[in-house]
């Protein structure tokens, strides 16, 4: 898995994507620069996914995840996430990288379903009360992916709060 920024960036996306690629076991970041979605695409292919995520920025914020397929060709997935705050590891103290990962949630429905959309994605595993590293979903006070040792350990970063997913081009959740 890639992860990158849009074009005209900003500090936090890119170091939300490095961050990213810290936790997600097998992800690389890539600063994005002038590179054009194809060569991006091209510098996947490498990688053992397919699949390439793309922090776009707005109001110097990260403001929404975007998925590309590069599976054969490239093109861009029905799919979005839009945040509305970002902790990165750096704001709670922490630089720890993740080298396995698992999918877990709070037990609401709106987090299963937001799990059960990032593992479509993605293509992390889901485990339930899964021990070792975890991005926990959870829906209290909103939305949120924050990144964990365990289920019960504290919070390492980054936390991503959601706003909305779903379809780009079709419903929000």
């Amino acid at each position: 898995m890639l992860i990158t920024t849009s074009r005209r960036t900003n500090h936090r996306s890119r170091l939300l994507g490095r961050e990213l690629a810290m936790v997600i076991p097998g992800a690389k970041y890539l600063p994005r620069g002038k590179k054009t979605v194809r060569k991006l695409a091209s510098l996947s292919s490498p990688l053992a996914s397919s699949l390439v995520i793309v922090i776009t920025s707005q109001k110097d914020q990260p403001y929404e995840l975007r998925f590309l397929d590069t599976s054969s060709g490239w093109r861009w997935l029905d799919a979005k996430i839009e945040l509305s705050k970002v902790v990165l590891q750096r704001d709670l103290g922490n630089k720890i990288k993740f080298h396995d990962l698992k999918l877990a949630t709070d037990g609401s429905r709106r987090a299963k379903e937001f799990a059960d959309f990032i593992a479509g994605v993605t293509k992390l595993p889901l485990a339930e009360g899964a021990g070792g590293p975890v991005g926990l979903v959870k829906n209290e006070e909103g939305l949120r992916l924050q990144f964990q040792e365990g289920i019960d350990r504290d919070v390492v970063g980054p936390v991503l709060h959601i706003s909305s997913y779903g379809r780009l081009y079709g419903e929000a959740y």
